[in-house]
């Protein structure tokens, strides 16, 4: 049996964006893997018809489509190097059909905005729904001639090298400089060739739904600040009619129109913080006010982690009458159902992950992770569960895979969940070094699927340990609140798990354990350095050591770091507050040997985050080393190029064997 070696992770398939057809007699996918040069991941429709998996573009860049009918789709394309050019030059957009009996893809509209998803209304297919670019400094860009398009992408251009910042709001993980476009909705009228912008320039649009001959979206304000809370809208196609429904007093977390009855998730986040749950509401029209129906005290998708995901998926769907959606159950996912009366069941539990799903004629399709199995395809129905497809089999055939063994440590008055991997040709006899693995977040959870990343680690003789700390989804608002808590409870949940671990394993040499994570786990990397020297070496990944300096840069909003520490910014108690839950303040207490791997274009935690902490332990005589991706940004780990990402991992997995092997 072989071991996991670094570049499996580049003969890995990644399926996303599973939809049934309307009639529910097929299905049509994306699914990516690793380009040949590994810079990147190829991208291409595949059809999904029984069990039988049917490839239907080879362009290598198609991802965003739709369902026109149920033998055809239609997606955003620029095939030839003419509207490649013609797309950089003049933003113009280019809506591709794909027959689904036969027949290579064609196009069929010339849209002069730029388009990034594309789906047909219902009840009148000759209007299409476009979520595209609205140019901050020309909202009327739809509206000018080809010459006059050009003109202002080359003057745009030209300005490349500055950013003019007038707004709290100015980048996005992943996205970039924010500051010259909107993310807008809009109408296109297929017979007359017309674009009408629905969403304004004041507006950033978020998600929407289609209710009969309304579309119904929300968006967030925006006057030099962003709004904290979300309004929801409708717009009525027939007649341009628009309607504030709800007003800004609400983060949604996501909408869906079931029929006659429109259905939204959001919360007033006035208890729990910025991560509070959501409560169900549905709307009446008759009273213009909205109606809360359910409070289950759960998220809406799954947040049950892995380094072998990779596209975007689908969390709510509607069938017979009823809002469906997938949720994290302390550290497996379920499908629920919500009725307009907000009566709620579960309709069917998975041990691992659902990472998409969509339901039609009684049966559930998924995009799923299994036990200690890569992303496939399974149908259920009558609640017998079945795979479908195969597409990742042969990727871990005859690889060694360790087993994770379920521990639960009582812990502050916690149950908390944790795992043990065990290292690769594993002798009882033996003596190993560990790693324990802290998730992100940190309102995620680890769970009981394949993680690439720590069975490379148990591969290479290493004993992994992980963990779901306080802080963590699955278990209701009051597990995870994390507010004004940073670095206690949940570093203690963490040490006393790890305790556990060298009790029930003395295998392990204590002398030679390693910590790593990123993101939240990098801040609580980042905090263990600095209050312990258990741990022989320790790689931190995407962190923050300074919640001070964090005020403002992150793109999660500048109100972040003070609705996590409980303090404002603006005030002496406040930043003492923040200043005490930094690891930045402890960075004198810290000898063990610290790897930093960031990316200078993380706009979640940004870079100087990594350079801060890594410059004061040299200067204070400690050893660091710090690992720049550029190009980069918070996804490196999950959505990063291939290339990168393989460096990533021998980056880490080199410094912790330096000190522990």
């Amino acid at each position: 049996m072989e071991k996991i070696k670094i570049e499996d992770i580049c003969t890995y398939r990644f399926p996303s964006k599973l939809n049934y057809s309307p009639d529910g007699s097929k299905a049509v996918m994306v699914i990516a893997q690793a380009s040949e040069d590994k810079k990147s991941y190829d991208r291409d429709l595949y059809l999904l018809e029984g069990d039988a998996l049917k490839r239907l573009t080879y362009s290598k860049d198609t991802g965003n489509y739709t369902f026109e009918t149920n033998d055809s789709l239609l997606f955003v394309g620029a095939r030839t190097d003419k509207e490649k050019e013609r797309s950089k030059k003049e933003g113009v957009s280019f809506i591709y059909r794909l027959p689904l009996n036969g027949g290579e893809a064609y196009p069929v509209y010339e849209i002069p905005i730029p388009v990034h998803s594309v789906k047909v209304m219902e009840t009148d297919p000759k209007k299409l729904i476009l979520e595209a670019s609205m140019y901050i400094g020309c909202p009327k860009f739809h509206t000018l001639s080809k010459e006059e398009r050009s003109s202002f992408i080359e003057a745009l251009d030209k300005d490349r090298d500055y950013e003019d910042i007038r707004e709290l709001r100015w980048w996005l993980n992943g996205a970039g400089m924010l500051n010259r476009e909107r993310n807008a909705l809009y109408i296109y009228d297929v017979e007359t060739g017309t674009v009408t912008p629905v969403t304004e320039v004041t507006q950033d649009l978020g998600s929407y739904t289609v209710k009969g001959s309304s579309i119904i979206y929300s968006i967030s304000n925006i006057d030099v600040q962003v709004s904290e809370k979300e309004e929801i809208w409708s717009y009525d196609v027939r007649t341009g009619n628009r309607e504030k429904l709800v007003s800004d007093k609400y983060s949604v977390h996501a909408l869906y129109a079931v029929d006659d009855t429109l259905f939204f998730a959001g919360s007033e986040c006035r208890r729990y913080g910025l991560n509070e749950n959501p409560k169900f509401f549905t709307y009446d029209p008759s009273q213009h006010t909205e109606k809360e129906i359910c409070d289950p005290d759960i998220c809406i998708g799954t947040t049950v982690l892995s380094d072998t995901k990779l596209g975007s998926y689908s969390f709510l769907r509607s069938y017979e009458g009823c809002l469906y959606f997938s949720t994290t159950v302390c550290y497996h996912d379920e499908i629920r159902r919500i009725s307009r009366d907000g009566k709620m069941d579960t309709i069917y539990v998975s041990d691992d992950a659902i990472d998409d799903f969509d339901i039609r004629n009684g049966k559930i399709l998924m995009i799923s992770m299994k036990g200690q199995k890569l992303q496939e395809i399974y149908s259920v129905e009558n609640g017998k569960e079945i795979q479908l497809t195969h597409m990742n089999e042969k990727a871990l055939e005859d690889r060694y895979v360790a087993k994770p063994e379920h521990i639960v440590i009582d812990s502050e008055g916690y149950a908390i969940d944790g795992w043990i991997l065990k290292p690769y040709g594993y002798d009882e006899k033996g003596t190993y070094p560990a790693i324990l693995d802290i998730h992100g977040g940190p309102k995620c959870a680890y769970g009981e699927i394949f993680f690439h990343e720590m069975q490379l680690w148990a591969s290479e003789g290493y004993f992994v340990f992980f963990a779901n700390p306080y802080g963590g989804e699955g278990k209701g608002n009051e597990f995870a609140f994390m507010r004004d808590k940073y670095g206690t409870i949940d570093y203690r949940n963490l040490m006393e798990f790890t305790d556990k671990v060298l009790e029930l394993y003395p295998q392990i040499d204590r002398n030679r354990l390693g910590v790593t994570g990123g993101s939240y786990g990098g801040y609580m990397t980042n905090w263990i350095v600095t209050q312990t020297d258990r741990f022989a070496a320790a790689a931190t990944q995407r962190s923050i050591s300074n919640w001070i300096s964090m005020y403002g840069i992150s793109d999660i909003g500048p109100s972040f770091t003070e609705d996590q520490n409980g303090g404002s910014f603006f005030t002496q108690e406040g930043l003492e507050k923040m200043w005490e839950h930094s690891p930045l303040k402890y960075v004198a207490n810290v000898t063990t040997p610290l790897l930093f791997i960031h990316s200078d274009e993380d706009y979640r935690c940004p870079i100087a985050e990594g350079y801060q902490f890594y410059s004061a332990i040299i200067r204070n005589g400690g050893t660091a080393r710090m690992f720049v991706f550029h190009g980069e940004n918070h996804e490196l780990s999950r959505g990063g190029k291939p290339l990168h990402r393989e460096r990533r991992l021998k980056e880490i997995t080199d410094w912790i064997n330096r000190y522990c092997k």
